[in-house]
């Protein structure tokens, strides 16, 4: 009886460890939808497509979620780090530094960015608002400073923070909720893109001085941009996911307009709707 016993215990035992490796192994790539290759982060992805940053390079993959961020090896989907896992952080959106060494995230719940040690996942620095919580964030190109738009019940405000220091340089008031910024790649001017207002037709892509806080430009109509991105010698500015209204279906309008003219250079409609 003995020996059948033990037998009947140790099979037990090698098919739970199996079974754990195989998941621990797998679940990545299970039930995914067609075209998906693999799985990443756990959680409630708070941030939506913010919540996913690439490093400058390429070759880095962080993933937020209410319960942490994850880096990934970008190519393999190997897990390199994981830090941020504390309940009270609920991560939105995220931003690489330049020099891949720091890694930024907005709360979700709350006005913070916690900047971490990508390699150790050791917290440097917190920075703290007075909104509700962060849409996006950006590193200028030179890492020196970040830009971070917090929303408000009324608006969106742009605070400009030295990372250095852990000071505030320059604060902005647009006149919409900012849903997204970057910085052109002399860093001289910050594009913000954000929701339309209805009534009051603001242009929702505008230019601001980084150094003045003060609104340089405005391009576009007053339709929502929900992303926005300088080309890399910064003479032209890409608005995508323009909407119908405030809340709208997306129209899926891609234009890219000329910095210096004010004109619209390209403007292509895909088939798919933009995020």
């Amino acid at each position: 009886m003995k020996p059948s016993w033990l037998f009947a215990h140790v099979l037990f035992l090698v098919v739970v460890l199996w079974g754990q490796n195989i998941y621990a192994q797998d679940h990545t790539r299970w039930h995914l939808p067609e075209g998906a290759f693999l799985r990443l982060g756990k959680g409630w992805i708070l941030g939506g497509d913010r919540a996913v940053a690439y490093s400058p390079d390429g070759q880095m993959l962080a993933v937020a979620s209410i319960i942490g961020i994850w880096i990934y090896d970008a190519h393999t989907g190997t897990e390199l780090n994981f830090f941020g896992g504390s309940k009270e952080l609920g991560i939105g959106p995220l931003a690489f530094s330049p020099d891949e060494t720091t890694l930024a995230g907005g709360g979700f719940w709350e006005d913070k960015v916690w900047l971490w040690d990508v390699a150790t996942g050791q917290l440097k620095a917190t920075f703290e608002g007075r909104s509700v919580y962060v849409r996006s964030l950006a590193f200028s190109p030179d890492g020196a400073t970040l830009a971070v738009t917090s929303h408000d019940l009324a608006t969106d405000t742009v605070r400009v923070w030295d990372v250095a220091s852990r000071g505030q340089t320059v604060t902005m008031a647009p006149p919409f909720p900012v849903l997204s910024l970057a910085f052109s790649s002399d860093g001289a001017t910050i594009a913000l893109g954000g929701y339309g207002q209805g009534e009051s037709k603001a242009k929702t892509l505008q230019l601001w001085d980084v150094t003045s806080g003060q609104q340089k430009t405005s391009l576009g109509g007053s339709e929502t941009v929900n992303s926005v991105a300088f080309s890399p010698d910064g003479a032209s500015v890409v608005g995508a996911g323009s909407y119908s209204g405030s809340y709208g279906v997306s129209s899926g309008r891609i234009r890219d307009w000329n910095v210096a003219s004010g004109q619209i250079r390209a403007a292509i409609r895909p088939e798919v709707r933009c995020a």
